[in-house]
């Protein structure tokens, strides 16, 4: 480890990363004002100046701080290749989903040269194939999409590939939300649920006449309940193999000594049911 001039290093143009976030560069220029570097950065030397292998980040954060000198590993170009300098930047601070699939697509195909560039890829940097595919998977969306991707506006794939398969009005309206800021996954793609049919209030009347010991609205609720033809052992195996046969035991003790278990259990299974359906 050494000092070296600040002006005497500059960036590798192989560097996968190419956006720096200014904020986080403003507070890292702070702690090193205050606190000094904790960790050197890699540079290899290229004739008579320096090129970072890893640490271009606290590189740019000296400048920031008004340093003249940083601290620096000089590496030996014999233990220095394309896919460490990936591996210095994939592991660390998060990598722009873009630049990291530009990077990765770079190094296999310059190693494609010698001949099955992306095996040779996963033994270098040792990942495994399907890492190798989910890191290129963002170079498959479409431009407006992938637009977002270089921005850094959206990182989570599965949520291009849903944004992908947007069309028309919709999909614009989502680009738009996410440049301004607005956009919410969960609110956007909420599922509207059916409105359930309700029972008219004449046919409760009717039924109210006809049987006034009935309770108002229970037309309704016989209409919204399913209804089981299931064997009493198949239908305590199913409960009990769906998780429900305990639940049911604590509240509604003795149901299953019951002549018909259905009869006893099938209403408050309706209800859980119905409560299951809803949070899925």
């Amino acid at each position: 480890m050494t000092k070296l001039p600040i002006s005497l290093i500059e960036p590798d143009p192989g560097q996968p990363r190419t956006q720096f976030n200014e904020k986080g560069l403003q507070e890292l220029a702070s702690n090193i004002r205050a606190c000094g570097l904790a960790q050197p950065i890699s540079v290899r030397q290229d004739g008579g100046r320096y090129l970072i292998i890893a640490g271009e980040r606290r590189w740019r954060a000296h400048q920031l701080a008004g340093l003249s000198h940083i601290d620096v590993i000089i590496r030996g170009e014999s233990v220095v290749n394309g896919s460490q300098q990936l591996a210095e930047n994939f592991f660390r601070e998060d990598l722009n989903p873009y630049d990291k699939a530009i990077a990765v697509l770079n190094r296999i195909t310059k190693l494609d040269a010698e001949g099955d560039g992306r095996k040779k890829f996963c033994t270098e940097l040792g990942v495994s194939a399907s890492w190798v595919s989910k890191a290129l998977a963002p170079l498959n969306l479409s431009k407006d999409i992938l637009a977002l991707v270089k921005k850094n506006l959206v990182r989570d794939y599965a949520l291009c590939k849903k944004l992908d398969k947007l069309r028309g009005d919709r999909r614009q309206r989502a680009i738009q939300q996410i440049r301004n800021g607005t956009f919410s996954s969960v609110e956007f793609f909420k599922r509207k649920r059916p409105q359930r049919s309700s029972v008219s209030e004449s046919q409760e009347n009717s039924a109210q006449e006809a049987n006034p010991s009935v309770p108002r609205g229970t037309m309704a609720m016989r209409r919204r309940q399913p209804r089981a033809s299931l064997p009493s052992d198949l239908l305590v195996n199913l409960l009990d193999r769906a998780g429900l046969g305990e639940q049911l035991d604590d509240e509604v003790p003795g149901w299953r000594e019951a002549p018909d278990p259905q009869k006893k259990a099938l209403d408050r299974v309706a209800v859980l049911l119905a409560e299951c359906s809803e949070s899925a």
